[in-house]
């Protein structure tokens, strides 16, 4: 099974934005927004550039469910609070979460570069110093979501439906055979947990990286983490909770069933 409508972007070399670890900008968010509203669109309609905390427009899409719906309500209210409601600054190409842009004046929000999630030090700790990462944003179709969920025996979000895959190789050489994949993993409600999954290319976990976590920080420590490697989709069970986290491990434990599903898909 492949994927439907991939983007590919390569990531080689020195990438030295990095984020502070609760505000990154995740880009299945930005994939949902581009296929609802089939414009450019950037980090910042969701959040602030300065520090990449969540903006008014990014606090409110959360708020209300981070989902296609969420969106629709969102276009007839006014977030930044700049007079303009949400769809007729989309139709205009200004920032739906900054008052300083607006119709007429959309400033220079579109040109700014957005936030690189994956920097080069972060694979390299999973697998070896050099790897070559490929990076592919890509839309699920209905059968691929069909698929998913009667697997998962669950519905998927919204957000499910643009994952990010990481191609991991050895070398840039294009005939070099993949020697891992990764995704992100995302769980929560009124806040956003997020982590990168690394496999082998049999589906093995290689490591669970935290970028973002709230709730219990015990999830993001490496005693915790380490109970990942080594397991594939079968064997998460295995992972014991943390005293008294028993709720938001069973949530990061459903997530990253999701984001195994997703690799073993790019496998065949």
């Amino acid at each position: 099974m492949v994927f439907s409508r991939p983007s590919v972007i390569m990531i080689s070399g020195a990438l030295l934005l990095s984020l502070a670890d609760y505000a990154h900008a995740l880009p299945p968010f930005k994939n949902m927004w581009r296929s609802r509203y089939g414009s450019t669109n950037s980090c910042m309609s969701c959040h602030r550039s300065g520090d990449w905390r969540l903006n008014p427009y990014g606090k409110e899409f959360l708020r209300l469910g981070r989902s296609h719906s969420a969106l629709e309500t969102l276009e007839l209210m006014d977030p930044d609070q700049d007079s303009f409601v949400t769809k007729k600054e989309i139709q205009s190409q200004s920032n739906p979460g900054d008052e300083r842009s607006k119709p007429g004046q959309i400033g220079d929000w579109l040109m700014r570069p957005d936030p690189v999630l994956l920097a080069p030090h972060i694979p390299e700790r999973y697998f070896s110093k050099g790897v070559d990462v490929t990076e592919i944003g890509a839309t699920l179709s209905q059968a691929e979501k069909q698929s998913i969920e009667l697997r998962l025996n669950a519905k998927l979000r919204d957000e499910d439906s643009y994952p990010t895959l990481f191609l991991i190789r050895e070398s840039t050489a294009p005939e070099a055979a993949p020697i891992g994949r990764g995704t992100y993993v995302m769980f929560g409600e009124h806040t956003l947990s997020s982590y990168i999954l690394f496999t082998d290319t049999e589906g093995v976990i290689r490591g669970l990286h935290p970028l973002s976590v709230h709730g219990d920080r015990r999830l993001s420590k490496q005693v915790f983490l380490s109970q990942f490697i080594g397991l594939k989709r079968g064997d998460l069970q295995r992972v014991a909770p943390p005293y008294g986290a028993e709720a938001d491990t069973a949530l990061l434990l459903d997530a990253a069933r999701r984001s195994l599903i997703m690799l073993e898909m790019v496998r065949r």
